[in-house]
């Protein structure tokens, strides 16, 4: 059963690596194959020390050696004193010792380079998926939780690894049990077979408990990581309602059981070191006393106990670590099925593409414009006929829930209408000409994301990872009305801190409509972008927006109808259809009128 879980994990590893990992990962078997060859040659030659100190005169009977001693003659001469033939096999056990351990830290080091650059590759399959995905789908998740399977990539990391270390120990085991055998049948078996049952003993004993700790892990990963996300995202609340304590708390409480649960984890880790060196050393006894038993010659006995305690002494740490890296495949299995199974669910990857902007001369029309989020039981939009006419400034009002948002969701191409049609300059929306279309498009949210880094950097948002446009980034400033740059230690470069905490609300609306002007948008949406200012910041910002009137098109969604006073056009929704639309000086004395005589319904969304 383990086997086949470790095969499907193994093939779902690979389907998401860059091609050709499966083949570099074989590559590796010549490397370990040599550590195995190696691991064999130093066990020989230990084996042979003992011997040799036991013995000199017994080495006779290893024609192998004399055959090789005879292709250098300086080493066959003194190979003919007892000293010299001493000397010659412990130079051998030297060569052997810095051969071994060489290949050993080469193959360690290509294992977990080749396992990091395969976790390397998951991590970025599974972070473009999230990039890829639409906003409908990211409305559904939970931030924490992408962002804790995430980090989970170091995991299988350390999951490949131990695949790879565990076929080493394997192939390292196979060689030296054939050696063993082939030299001392009987009692190679005794000691092979008695240390083999302990170790399936320890193996059986231990893997239901890691298993359960490693899922374990995993929930309260998940747990602690949400925790300390959601304080550390809502810290003005957590401090304005002294919530640090209970916050404190359960994060503490989090950690607390996760560090236990890692303590039992990597308690089970070295349980085989602890288990079958004693229980080698009682195998060896168990071999000489048989070996007595059967009235077997000393000289026989004595070379094929050493021969068995130098294969003990390389065979029982193997045997350990094969063990013991069953036991970490166990612990890691949770972390890495939570992270292929994300992967899995991630629905199928939108085009990469970045087409040029969809050219916009006339006007965007939205014609009977239906939409209904997944999980609600009414529309959010329903029948909605809208028209943008280039050049215009477009009013859209109503209360919470009445469907602006969603409207802005299709308007600016993260939604797809369920139903109706939208038509740029009369040709119809494909969803092609969608992502196109959104290239027109410059949006100023209510609150602006901001990154912590300088000023620049956020007005250049839209290209992010090309160079800044200094001269675009100042003009962009400029007509947001900027002033506030000369009092910036840095100007442009200054460093405005995590989302923008080292600026005034509205000089972060400031720089949102400086970084949608940084894109050369044909469309500016305002997005609630003057609701949480004071009075006199929108009057200000206000001001702004009427001077983008003249080079662009402005499409304003708003609470206070002081902002859509001077627009061409607005529309009233309610329920998710526009009850009214026309010229602010008609449309807006009944809204006003509906909202004191309390008629206006909120829709439910």
């Amino acid at each position: 059963m383990f086997l086949k879980h470790l095969a499907t994990q193994l093939r779902l590893i690979f389907r998401h690596a860059k091609p050709g990992k499966a083949w570099a990962g074989a590559s590796l078997l010549l490397l370990v194959l040599g550590q195995a060859v190696a691991e064999l040659a130093l066990t020989g030659t230990v084996s042979l020390l003992g011997v040799a100190m036991a013995s000199p005169e017994s080495l006779g009977r290893f024609t192998w050696l004399h055959r090789m001693l005879a292709l250098f003659p300086l080493a066959e001469h003194h190979a003919s004193q007892p000293t010299g033939m001493l000397t010659i096999v412990l130079l051998l056990v030297v060569i052997g010792s810095i051969v071994k351990n060489a290949l050993t830290a080469v193959t360690t080091y290509f294992q977990t380079r080749y396992g990091q650059a395969v976790a390397a590759d998951l991590g970025h399959s599974l972070f473009r998926a999230y990039l890829s995905s639409p906003y409908l789908w990211h409305l559904s998740q939970n931030t924490a939780e992408l962002s804790s399977v995430l980090s989970f990539r170091t995991f299988t990391a350390l999951y490949v690894v131990s695949v790879l270390r565990l076929v080493t120990q394997i192939t390292i085991g196979c060689c030296l049990l054939a050696g063993a055998l082939l030299f001392a049948t009987e009692a190679a078996g005794i000691v092979i077979g008695l240390s083999a049952l302990c170790a399936a003993f320890i193996y059986r004993f231990a893997r239901t408990r890691v298993s359960w700790l490693g899922k374990n892990g995993v929930r309260l990963n998940k747990g602690a990581t949400r925790i300390g996300l959601s304080a550390l995202q809502g810290i003005r609340e957590v401090l304005i309602y002294r919530q640090q304590d209970a916050f404190l708390s359960q994060y503490t409480q989090q950690i607390d059981e996760l560090g236990k649960n890692q303590a039992k984890a990597q308690t089970y880790a070295p349980m085989p070191m602890w288990v079958l060196e004693p229980v080698g050393v009682c195998t060896l006894l168990g071999a000489l006393l048989y070996m007595i038993s059967v009235d077997m010659p000393l000289g026989r006995l004595t070379g094929t106990l050493t021969l068995l305690a130098a294969m003990a002494w390389r065979l029982l740490p193997c045997m350990n670590k094969t063990v013991t890296e069953l036991i970490s495949l166990h612990s890691q299995r949770h972390y890495v099925d939570t992270f292929l199974q994300r992967l899995r669910e991630m629905p199928p990857l939108e085009a990469w593409s970045t087409p040029q902007a969809l050219p916009f001369t006339r006007d965007f029309r939205m014609r009977g414009v239906r939409f209904r989020y997944p999980s609600a039981n009414a529309d959010a939009l329903d029948a909605i006929d809208i028209d943008i006419p280039k050049g215009k400034m477009i009013g859209v009002v109503g209360p919470s829930g009445a469907g602006k948002s969603t409207l802005i969701g299709i308007l600016t191409g993260l939604l797809e209408p369920t139903d109706g049609e939208l038509l740029v300059d009369g040709a119809r929306m494909t969803p092609e000409r969608l992502a196109a279309w959104s290239r027109n498009i410059g949006y100023v949210p209510q609150s602006p994301y901001l990154l912590d880094a300088s000023l620049a950097e956020n007005v250049a948002f839209s290209q992010w990872g090309r160079p800044i446009d200094r001269e675009l980034v100042l003009q962009c400033c400029r007509m947001a009305a900027m002033d506030f740059l000369e009092q910036l230690p840095d100007g442009i470069d200054t460093l405005i801190g995590e989302r923008g905490m080292r600026l005034s609300g509205g000089q972060m609306q400031r720089v949102a409509i400086a970084r949608a002007l940084y894109c050369k948008p044909e469309i500016i949406v305002f997005d609630e972008a003057t609701s949480a200012l004071d009075s006199a910041t929108e009057d200000a910002i206000q001001k702004t927006i009427l001077a983008l009137r003249e080079t662009m098109t402005l499409v304003i969604i708003a609470h206070r109808l002081s902002t859509v006073e001077q627009c061409d056009t607005v529309y009233w929704l309610n329920g998710g259809r526009v009850s009214a639309s026309g010229a602010p000086g008609d449309v807006l004395p009944a809204y006003r009128a509906a909202l004191k005589q309390g008629r206006e319904p909120v829709a439910a969304q």
